[in-house]
């Protein structure tokens, strides 16, 4: 072999040597292929807990005359909650209701909202429970989760979170505006009310709000009420006007 077929020879060998070791460069160093990749796992959507029952109609107060029905024991008053109770029957007596806000058509607050025979139309999703009342046109929210920011300021109708419990709704309520009875009697409440309510159905038509009321202010201890609620398909709102001085309710 001659001396350029012997250079040929060792270029072409040279060559070979190359691209042998970028090949085992790129199989070494080369970033995996996507194939070889590992696979993300699937993103968990949580899903809101399922309602136990539709709780979705129009429904109305059976037998309520904005009067809470107290279950077992009488609430037992602190000695302010008896001074302001005592204060509220002797005005009454004396046909004095300025201590009952209704009569400044003012909303009645929870939970004597709940007492009105009055329609309430409830429409419900995964995340809201919304209570529209025909008394004064009002709205409650029952929040489900945190979609909704909480709020820190005082309303009528308070802040009322929910969840479902089996068979049953469970709804707290607080940050109350003060000033508002809890029912006609004159039942006064403080800032630190807190009302609990467990929301059963007694059959596909009828709810029972189980209603635990708690007051430090007014109250020795918690006492419970309680309201029953029946769907009526074929109820209708009618309009209402509020005018200060309209007779009591009773």
């Amino acid at each position: 072999m001659n001396a350029a077929a012997r250079l040929l020879t060792f270029a072409a060998g040279m060559l070979m040597l190359s691209a042998c070791s970028k090949t085992s460069e790129t199989s070494f160093n080369a970033p995996p292929t996507p194939a070889s990749r590992t696979p993300a796992p699937p993103m968990i959507v949580p899903t809101p807990t399922a309602p136990a029952f539709d709780i979705n109609g129009l429904w109305l107060p059976s037998g309520a005359s904005d009067v809470l029905s107290v279950v077992g024991d009488k609430p037992l008053l602190t000695a302010a909650g008896r001074r302001q109770f005592d204060a509220n029957r002797t005005a009454a007596a004396h046909g004095d209701y300025r201590w009952d806000n209704t009569q400044r058509c003012e909303p009645p607050g929870m939970p004597r909202i709940m007492s009105f025979a009055e329609p309430v139309d409830i429409s419900s999703d995964p995340h809201l429970i919304a209570l529209a009342f025909q008394h004064q046109r009002l709205v409650r929210f029952i929040h489900l989760d945190d979609t909704y920011p909480a709020v820190t300021d005082t309303s009528y109708m308070g802040e009322s979170r929910g969840h479902w419990d089996g068979q049953a709704l469970i709804v707290e309520t607080s940050h109350f505006k003060t000033g508002p009875v809890l029912d006609s009697t004159g039942l006064p409440h403080g800032p630190k009310l807190v009302t609990t309510e467990r929301i059963e159905r007694a059959s596909d038509d009828t709810l029972i709000d189980h209603i635990t009321i708690r007051d430090d202010d007014m109250y020795q201890r918690p006492w419970q009420a309680e309201v029953t609620l029946q769907r009526k398909p074929g109820l209708q709102f009618h309009e209402e006007n509020c005018s200060a001085g309209d007779p009591p309710r009773r």
